[in-house]
């Protein structure tokens, strides 16, 4: 493929500017900051366009908007096997709003644009292809190469988007494994489980042990509260007898007291009748009234009839009257003689029934003596052993409460230890599971990688011998390279292998070069690109820029080369 001329609109700093270019070298030198890095990412861009911004570190979409205004963009015109074309394209501050425009010079008609993009349409290889190959910024290439790159090395061209997603399907294991060591649960989870575990057994054990001994006890304070229940029956049966027997003798000694009271009562009412009322008793006097009378109305009758004088019928009545009052008295006595008989009789009954009283206290004092040894019952006997029965009543309830604690934090700790067994179950689950991923990635990785190694190593010498022929051509100071099987370069050295970014940049420079036109040589099979050097050799010595002039010159006459610099002192 050659470019044969180029015509930019407005593109960074660089506004209305041609360009033309033969074939083999083509030189640009111009001095710092007139855009010499501008014009390579703009033939670039209208090779492949403009990635979005996010999707570009370089930001080049943000940083090549032009300064001036003006269509972003231009129009490149370029040879190939597929014939001459003009590529127009127009870009915005978005890919949506790019416009592109492909036109065979030929025949002078618009034609469709490829599908896979122009640049793998032209040289069967992607934009990070052409940017690890044959597109050489100043001060930013290296020689890491891409699974594309691997394909057309390894001459497997028509398996080479095949063998890139070799790197894709590493790439993906690794993310793979790497979310899967995520969901595995940690050794240090599982031992913890484990090791609680134990601890719940123990304690289980420990629950269950303690709930026996107290059964044990529950046992051993239900005989006891028996044996005391029964004592406590049988003092309550006795103290009951015994305080009847005691009523019976309070009642007796009651019953005798109130005869007592009721024989002295009986005394004193005796005692109450004098003998001189005992003595009167046998005197009456009732005929003085009647002879009082007689006299006293005689008086008076011989007083009226005026048979006597009224001094002696006043004399008879005083002596009548004297006589009334006599029998007044003796009446007096009469009645109180009377009373008296009264009070015989009564005495009569009192000494009767003080005889029966007698004979009732001389009873009950006989009926005492049979409890003379009867004393007051002591409930002391009762009082302790009831109290020691309720003590083991409240045992037995503390200790059925202890129990039922007990058996609570048993059931608790048998579910906490089945919670956990089914938690370390899940988790041995997950690792068992992951696990077998990620053995079945890591089988699927290591064959990969064996394969791709299998299929690199038939094709690492021929890489290694075109490597050699480049690097005898400068001054390398004894130094030794090689490529692996990954394509990367390595230095041999007495110490033994070291990486290709070890070295200093003027030899990771020569390297990073020569690996890539090999790399032209041996991935672009049909289409050989137009190599863009801008000021690629600003790291070289006087010796060996002189001999990257002659590699130049002669590479030239197979590719073409545009060699952009700023210095007469890198000029070709």
């Amino acid at each position: 493929m050659k470019i044969e001329r180029l015509h930019i609109d407005n593109f960074g700093r660089l506004s209305n500017q041609d360009f033309s270019f033969g074939e083999g070298l083509n030189q640009l030198l111009n001095e710092n900051g007139w855009g010499k890095t501008t014009l390579s990412i703009f033939i670039k861009a209208i090779f492949y366009g403009m990635p979005p911004a996010r999707e570009n570190v370089k930001m080049e979409r943000k940083k090549y908007m032009p300064w001036q205004g003006g269509n972003f963009g231009g129009w490149l015109e370029f040879s190939c096997k597929k014939g001459r074309f003009r590529i127009v394209r127009s870009f915005a501050k978005t890919p949506e709003g790019d416009e592109a425009q492909l036109f065979d010079l030929t025949s002078n008609k618009v034609v469709q644009m490829p599908k896979e993009g122009l640049g793998e349409w032209l040289f069967g290889v992607g934009r990070e292809t052409f940017e690890m190959t044959a597109f050489l910024p100043q001060l930013n290439f290296t020689s890491s190469v891409n699974e594309q790159i691997s394909a057309g090395v390894l001459g497997l061209d028509k398996f080479k988007y095949d063998l890139a997603s070799v790197g894709g399907a590493l790439a993906q294991i690794k993310k793979e494994v790497s979310a899967l060591k995520k969901d595995m649960v940690k050794q240090n989870d599982i031992d913890r489980i484990s090791r609680h575990m134990v601890d719940l057994k123990a304690d289980l054990a420990q629950a269950i042990e303690s709930i026996k001994e107290v059964d044990r006890q529950i046992q051993v304070e239900q005989n006891n509260y028996a044996v005391l229940e029964e004592k406590v029956l049988k003092e309550k049966q006795t103290l009951q007898a015994h305080e009847k027997i005691f009523a019976s003798k309070m009642k007796i000694e009651s019953e005798l007291k109130a005869e007592n009271e009721k024989l002295s009562a009986l005394l004193i009412k005796l005692n109450s009748i004098s003998p001189e009322r005992k003595e009167m008793d046998k005197k009456s006097f009732p005929w003085l009234i009647v002879v009082a009378s007689i006299v006293l109305l005689a008086g008076v009758a011989l007083g009226l009839a005026r048979v006597v004088s009224w001094v002696v019928a006043g004399s008879v009545c005083g002596v009548g009257a004297f006589l009334g009052v006599l029998s007044f008295v003796f009446r007096k006595k009469y009645k109180q003689a009377s009373q008296k008989q009264t009070d015989k009789a009564q005495t009569y009954e009192l000494d009767k029934k003080i005889t029966q009283c007698q004979e009732d206290i001389e009873k009950l004092k006989n009926l005492l003596a049979n409890y003379s040894e009867i004393s007051l019952p002591n409930s002391t006997l009762a009082d302790y052993q009831q109290n020691l029965l309720f003590n083991s009543k409240l045992s037995l309830e503390r200790l059925s409460t202890q129990k039922k604690t007990l058996m609570y934090q048993q059931d608790r700790l048998q579910q906490e230890i089945e919670s956990m067994k089914e938690e370390l179950a899940n988790k041995k689950a997950i690792n068992k599971k992951t696990g077998d991923k990620l053995e079945v990635l890591q089988y699927t990785h290591d064959f990969l990688v064996k394969a791709k190694e299998n299929v690199s190593e038939r094709f690492v010498k021929p890489i290694n011998d075109g490597m050699r022929a480049l690097l005898e051509k400068f001054d390398m100071r004894g130094r030794e390279y090689i490529v692996d099987t990954n394509f990367d370069i390595k230095q041999i050295t007495n110490g033994g292998v070291k990486d290709f970014e070890h070295s200093s940049q003027g030899y990771k420079d020569i390297l990073s070069i020569c690996m890539r036109f090999l790399l032209i040589k041996e991935v672009y099979k049909e289409e050989k690109p137009c190599v863009i050097l801008d000021d690629s050799f600003v790291n070289f010595d006087d010796e060996n820029f002189q001999k990257a002039k002659q590699v130049l010159q002669q590479l030239s006459q197979d590719l073409q080369i545009l060699y952009i610099c700023c210095s007469q002192s890198r000029e070709i």
